[in-house]
């Protein structure tokens, strides 16, 4: 997988499902106990706060299936908290964007923004 308009290659993350009141999410993740989150360490030279010219990528890496496991409980047990998170400048883009072109996507880019926000800020 490339990002950032093919300047840097990464392996493709996984996809994780959660279903939160009744409605679907998805985020992407590495889990760096696996396969291709120790092919991810390797291909950064060992970073995980991985961004580029100011915009983060849209996936969570975790240690292992375990820390994975707890982040989705704190999620499901705090989603009226993560709702009321103010939007990042990138989520809001995304988000007009999509909608100005007419696109839509079954990853939701103001959940996965603010799930981010909540991992980068050490909440879970």
């Amino acid at each position: 997988m490339y990002c950032d308009e093919m300047r840097i290659e990464f392996p493709v993350p996984k996809i994780e499902f959660l279903q939160v009141n009744n409605e679907d999410n998805w985020y992407f993740y590495f889990d760096l106990s696996e396969l291709n989150g120790k092919f991810l360490y390797f291909l950064s030279n060992g970073l995980t706060n991985l961004s580029s010219r100011g915009s983060i990528f849209p996936f969570l890496i975790f240690e292992n299936q375990k820390q994975r496991e707890e982040f989705n409980e704190y999620v499901k047990d705090n989603i009226d908290f993560i709702k009321n998170d103010v939007i990042s400048f990138h989520g809001a883009d995304i988000k007009k964007r999509m909608t100005e072109m007419k696109l839509s996507t079954t990853i939701d880019p103001e959940f996965i923004d603010r799930i981010i926000q909540i991992r980068q800020m050490g909440y879970a």
